[in-house]
């Protein structure tokens, strides 16, 4: 999957990714999204294998440190039911994803408070 990394990397306007049953290739295939596609918010993968959670949470700190990047509202991994234990998040990598996101146990998500995306965006004007 060679064409994933340049296509998605450049759409500037993008807002909401979801991949769905992607093999990342030991990370190798999963986009830079730290450093593309400023207006991105929503990021969900569902069913994917062969990412790691490093690698994911190395995105979400980027995106939250980078300028002219925003953050991500809101963070979905859905492993597939028989998946791997490297595809979910254990309890120290829930602990980090809730100081940025909030957590929601039933889905696997994580989200941002509405009030603190109201905070940022005050500090912005």
């Amino acid at each position: 999957m060679p064409f994933l990394r340049p296509a998605i990397q450049n759409l500037a306007n993008l807002r909401v990714l979801t991949f769905r049953a992607i093999n990342f290739g030991g990370d190798r295939w999963l986009p830079d999204l730290g450093n593309c596609c400023p207006h991105l918010r929503w990021l969900l993968l569902v069913h994917c294998t062969d990412y790691t959670i490093p690698s994911i949470r190395l995105l979400v700190e980027t995106r939250i440190h980078r300028d002219g990047i925003n953050p991500l509202e809101i963070l979905c991994i859905q492993p597939h039911h028989d998946a791997l234990p490297e595809y979910r998040a254990n309890e120290e990598d829930a602990a980090w994803f809730s100081k940025f996101l909030k957590f929601k146990q039933e889905d696997d998500c994580w989200h941002t408070e509405p009030e603190a995306r109201s905070k940022n965006s005050e500090k912005k004007l």
